[in-house]
């Protein structure tokens, strides 16, 4: 059976009194992965904080399996099974990596908190012989890694990732996505925002496009690589030449 673990309805998003998101309607179910995709300053962000309490709602619900969650604090929400990995400061540099790790599931009991870092170096095998170095020591690849890790080590139900890929190298990317995969396979609902379009669609069930702070289309991801009237969409609305899409 499948369920629908994350659902957004008619969402206005932004800070203070400027509306930056507007009207959003979107949903993502458990083992699906879906991209949010959109030129810079479309609001894809600003979405996800939207969702994740740390930006001001002005309009709209969240749901959360099926929960009514609006506006509830984000460290509530994270302790309901939703995940979210900022693109910046995802990680405390000064702390080890296990102490990372640790820190992000301040609220479990140590023993399970001990059992998960071990289901996590499995997981993520890079983390494995750096449980005890610094994270700022880490290199960029690693730190993302470490950062999806710190983001499942509460179980989530829900895993929002924002620019996950950003600055990485093509291969570290691949890497990336290959752990959203798998994270995904395990039942989690998976929303990713990513500006890297061909490797988000390669990776992902379905895609949203935001323009403007609007949702202009909605499909699945295989189709905007095939359909024309889809890739003309993408292509009017994002201004990207398509070499680069592709």
């Amino acid at each position: 059976m499948i369920f629908m673990l994350l659902r957004t309805v008619d969402l206005s998003v932004g800070y203070g009194d400027l509306r930056i998101v507007q009207g959003v309607s979107l949903k993502v179910k458990d083992g699906e992965v879906v991209s949010l995709l959109g030129p810079n300053g479309s609001g894809k962000s600003t979405l996800i904080k939207g969702i994740v309490g740390l930006a001001k709602v002005f309009e709209g619900k969240v749901f959360v399996d099926g929960q009514d969650v609006t506006g509830i604090p984000t460290y509530k929400l994270i302790r309901m099974g939703v995940g979210y990995v900022p693109q910046r400061l995802n990680i405390f540099p000064n702390l080890t990596v296990k102490e990372n790790l640790e820190v992000s599931v301040s609220w479990l009991d140590k023993s399970r908190a001990r059992e998960r870092i071990l289901e996590l170096v499995e997981l993520f095998p890079e983390l494995k012989p750096k449980l005890d170095y610094k994270a700022g020591l880490l290199s960029g690849g690693e730190r993302q890694i470490l950062a999806l890790a710190r983001a499942f080590m509460a179980e989530p139900k829900i895993l929002l990732l924002d620019e996950p890929t950003a600055s990485l190298s093509p291969m570290i990317a691949d890497k990336i996505f290959k752990y959203i995969r798998e994270v995904a396979s395990s039942g989690v609902a998976v929303m990713v925002a990513e500006q890297n379009v061909a490797k988000a669609l390669r990776n992902s069930d379905r895609s949203y496009i935001l323009v403007s702070g609007r949702c202009v289309s909605e499909a699945s991801s295989a189709s905007y690589l095939t359909d024309e009237q889809l890739r003309k969409i993408y292509l009017e609305f994002i201004s990207v030449k398509p070499d680069s899409f592709l």
